[in-house]
């Protein structure tokens, strides 16, 4: 009988085999003043668990807390998300220039050349970062490097975000870099509030 394990990676070379083309295409973002990028791929996404795997905060995605949950979650991204037309992603780590620290974590996500509700014209995004440099603006400083890179190298009108209501700083966050509250939006599930930036 197949484990999970095995099941995925019959799907996924199955799916390959349909979509034998990545139909999105990713490079690493330009370094800023105190950071640098690194895509996420099979050797370095432990950093990913050692930022975040004792990380008490509630929005910090279970994946990234557990080691199990996270190679699944890089294999998907790796695998089939970079394969898909209608799921396209890809994510970043950011580390500091001067020492090689590891930040946090960059995601580009919901890519789609489907353009019935304008699916083409639109992607999400999302960021997590380590406690210890929280609040030292490392966050703006990433999230600013990867829109430039999104409306530089593709055809988007606007980039989404989501939070929960009850994460106050990534509500106040997304405000001050300049996206909207959506106050209708026909994904609100799970308690997500819902953000655009427009080209």
């Amino acid at each position: 009988m197949k484990n999970e394990k095995q099941e995925l990676e019959e799907f996924y070379k199955i799916f390959q085999k349909q979509h034998s083309k990545p139909y999105f295409h990713f490079t690493n973002l330009e370094p800023t003043k105190r950071l640098k990028f690194e895509l996420v791929d099979n050797t370095n996404y432990n950093e990913i668990y050692t930022m975040f795997k004792d990380d008490e905060c509630p929005f910090v995605i279970s994946e990234f807390k557990n080691l199990i949950k996270l190679e699944k979650y890089v294999s998907g991204l790796l695998n089939y998300h970079k394969y898909s037309p209608k799921r396209g992603a890809c994510d970043w780590l950011f580390k500091l220039n001067s020492t090689g620290e590891y930040v946090g974590i960059i995601q580009l996500y919901d890519l789609n050349l489907e353009s019935y509700n304008d699916n083409n014209k639109k992607c999400s995004i999302g960021f997590t970062t380590k406690k210890s440099f929280r609040r030292k603006h490392y966050t703006t400083e990433a999230v600013f490097a990867l829109i430039e890179y999104i409306f530089c190298n593709f055809d988007f009108e606007k980039i989404l975000a989501d939070t929960y209501k009850e994460d106050v700083a990534s509500n106040e966050f997304l405000k001050k870099i300049g996206f909207k509250y959506i106050t209708k939006d026909r994904r609100k599930l799970n308690g997500l509030i819902y953000y655009e930036l427009n080209k």
